[in-house]
């Protein structure tokens, strides 16, 4: 099946250029033979016809429907987590807010049970403020998942502060984890939206205490967007 879905436009073109005609052909004498020259045989003609353009093009979707790739191991995927820390980034200009890092990542952690551990009940949105900051994202997510689980959205001032940002990181470990009935090994954080300054932020806070994080892989049309589990253990 993969290697005719690889020539699926030579197997069309076949199929198009040869047997459509020869389809068509045999039916129309059988037609004529059978009914004669009439409109009725003429309607009846053009329904084949059609009926072979809409089996042919069905056969290409087919062929063309492949499941994205996924190029995580699943022995390097993390477990469900009840608590999440995930980066909000607005996304380059023109980007789909609902294919952003961010939601792969709390589907992951609400729906595969197949990947063990709790469910998500806790989603830390860290978001960006200002006129082109993340928030309006951030809210949408939270509206999108809010029945699934508690959305808390912290905001930064400015997106390029790594150290605003470490400082927050830290805070939801050491103080609102517990608020909310985490301990901190019970919350993962995901550094794979926002800038790059967030990102480097959310790594430094998480690497003192070993605390868990992944980062979103693939994202694309053929590959899959799946979680990788970072192991980092600091040197002493």
């Amino acid at each position: 099946m993969s290697l005719l879905r690889r020539q699926r436009y030579l197997v069309l073109l076949l199929v198009s250029g040869l047997l459509v005609p020869l389809l068509t052909e045999l039916a129309g004498s059988w037609l004529e033979a059978t009914l004669g020259r009439t409109p009725n045989q003429l309607i009846q003609l053009l329904a084949i016809c059609v009926a072979l353009a809409v089996s042919l093009w069905a056969l290409y979707l087919a062929l063309g429907r492949q499941k994205p790739l996924e190029l995580v191991p699943r022995e390097q995927r993390p477990s469900r987590f009840p608590g999440l820390i995930v980066l909000v980034g607005p996304g380059k200009e023109g980007a789909d807010p609902k294919k952003l890092s961010h939601n792969p990542a709390i589907e992951y952690h609400l729906s595969h049970d197949e990947a063990g551990g709790e469910p998500l009940r806790v989603c830390w949105l860290v978001a960006t403020a200002g006129e082109k900051g993340s928030m309006p994202v951030a809210m949408e997510v939270q509206k999108r998942y809010e029945d699934r689980c508690d959305l808390i959205i912290e905001t930064l001032k400015d997106a390029f502060d790594l150290e605003e940002t470490y400082q927050l990181i830290q805070r939801i470990y050491a103080q609102k984890a517990a608020e909310k009935g985490l301990a901190p090994d019970q919350i993962i954080a995901d550094f794979t939206g926002g800038t790059k300054p967030m990102s480097a932020g959310a790594v430094l806070a998480c690497r003192e205490e070993c605390w868990p994080m992944q980062y979103m892989t693939g994202g694309r049309k053929d590959i899959a967007s799946v979680p990788i589990f970072v192991r980092f253990t600091p040197v002493r």
